[in-house]
């Protein structure tokens, strides 16, 4: 029975700890070979498996990866998409500032151990510049209406961009649902109720003929509507799509 559970023992150590190379079941250092050590789950393992001179974590010594001889402490750290620790300090991430902007690209990542035990902790400690080619966008650059992340906080144009409205014959005035836009954004205005967007003419104030009714004028209102309004004779329309109250003269007896 003893030797099954230390053969459960040893498999489940191989499933949690798959670098470790195990040998036998052990109570101290004595019980393995000369180059391992008995471990806290009374297993051999290898005290220095990739000949860095360096002691694994499995034996009580410092090195986080006990199969890559490129990874011990003390190594010079290296910026890489790979997220590999190599001098094991996951606080050290290989500075990389290709912009000079004093921020290290946000491509030089390393594990983060504390990952899952918080809400907050991130799965990667990473640098904190999201754009290593230009120097004006970092953590402490002010967003600008570019759509680019110039703050590095994940959202474009935060907190600078408008609420404008599609303005397809340009006279100030747009038609339809705001949506947020740069100021000054071609095809757009920051003011909206435009009665008829296809007519420059056609605006709030502006005034155009019923259709229906010659003695009446219409007057396109603030609220993109049309109000109507009695002519005392009648209403003529002009070139443009607007339209006059007209009083005729009365022509004087002789």
């Amino acid at each position: 029975m003893k030797i099954i559970l230390q053969l459960l023992i040893v498999s489940l150590l191989f499933i949690t700890f798959p670098s470790i190379s195990f040998s036998q079941a052990c109570t101290v250092d004595g019980d393995c070979d000369g180059d391992e050590c008995c471990t806290a789950e009374n297993v051999c393992a290898d005290m220095n498996a990739d000949g860095d001179e360096y002691i694994s974590l499995a034996c009580g010594g410092d090195d986080c990866d006990d199969f890559d001889s490129d990874r011990y402490p003390g190594n010079a750290e290296v910026c890489d998409v790979a997220s590999v620790d190599e001098d094991c300090n996951p606080d050290t991430l290989g500075f990389r500032d290709q912009d000079g902007d004093g921020y290290s690209d946000a491509a030089c990542c390393n594990e983060n151990p504390d990952f899952g035990s918080h809400p907050s902790e991130p799965e990667y400690n990473c640098g904190l510049d999201c754009n290593d080619t230009a120097s004006n966008i970092n953590i402490e650059a002010t967003e600008a209406c570019n759509n680019l992340d110039d703050d590095c906080n994940g959202a474009v144009d935060d907190n600078v961009n408008v609420t404008q409205y599609m303005d397809m014959d340009s006279d100030g005035y747009g038609m339809g649902a705001g949506i947020l836009k740069c100021p000054g954004t071609t095809g757009y205005s920051l003011l909206g109720n435009d009665c008829d967007d296809d007519n420059v003419a056609i605006k709030p104030g502006a005034m155009i003929c019923d259709a229906n009714n010659p003695n009446m004028i219409l007057v396109c209102d603030e609220m993109g509507g049309y109000v109507p309004m009695a002519c005392v004779d009648e209403c003529v329309p002009q070139p443009n799509g607007t339209g006059y109250c007209q009083q005729k003269k009365v022509k004087k007896a002789k």
